[in-house]
């Protein structure tokens, strides 16, 4: 009986350490498509972006929507850099009133409690032919992401037009420490609006968002991840 409690404490470890590490390489990937050539152009939609500070119960507490956007900005332009130095052509794609039908799709889309996208290759963005065509892209990249920042580092990592609304959002001055993570969720979608590759990541070491050496270790993560599963 003891030897049966100790393997099931072992295995609840080993299952807790995975929770933590995330997948090992693509949640989905259609196995149909071609290897990548590395000169199509990628568009780069940031769909959403939450940054929250330390102090809730399962999760942070979220500061405030400016800094949410200037987040969003920073990674799309990271992501820009590091599909162009693959050789891509990148394309930043505004969230603006062109997508707005598409990114109410992609957030609405079914998912489980680790906020994974539960059938991915079941996803219906809609028809992407106009965005297709008047970006000229060959696909586009949809991103999500979802931060916990140091309340020290608010101050660097925005404005101070912006700092305003996070001291009101903050109600305190901001201050104090706090473990960063970061989770990231990427689709590659076609002009059909379905999902090719999606993945989830998450960073706990290197998953500051207001830190450029984190931001950067996080989109070279998405584009290595995305070309691993195309070889």
């Amino acid at each position: 009986m003891k030897n049966i409690f100790a393997t099931m404490k072992v295995l609840a470890i080993i299952l807790a350490m995975f929770a933590l590490t995330g997948c090992g390489g693509a949640t989905f990937a259609k196995s149909s498509m071609d290897p990548l050539k590395g000169s199509e152009r990628v568009g780069i939609l940031v769909a959403k972006y939450e940054v929250q500070r330390p102090g809730g119960l399962h999760k942070g507490i979220h500061i405030h929507e400016k800094v949410d956007k200037v987040a969003a900005d920073k990674m799309a332009d990271v992501l820009k850099d590091k599909l162009a130095r693959q050789g891509f052509t990148p394309v930043v794609i505004p969230v603006d009133e062109k997508v707005a039908e598409l990114v109410n799709k992609y957030k609405a889309a079914p998912r489980n409690f680790r906020r994974i996208i539960s059938e991915p290759e079941k996803v219906e963005l809609g028809d992407l032919t106009e965005l297709f065509n008047e970006n000229n892209l060959d696909y586009l990249l949809v991103y999500e992401g979802e931060s916990v920042i140091r309340p020290s580092a608010l101050q660097s990592f925005v404005s101070a037009g912006v700092s305003t609304a996070i001291g009101l959002a903050l109600n305190t001055v901001v201050g104090g420490g706090g473990t960063p993570s970061t989770f990231t969720y990427t689709g590659i979608a076609g002009r059909d609006g379905k999902f090719s590759y999606y993945n989830r990541e998450q960073f706990t070491k290197t998953g500051d968002i207001a830190a450029p050496l984190d931001r950067d270790i996080m989109a070279e993560a998405v584009v290595k991840s995305w070309m691993d599963s195309r070889k």
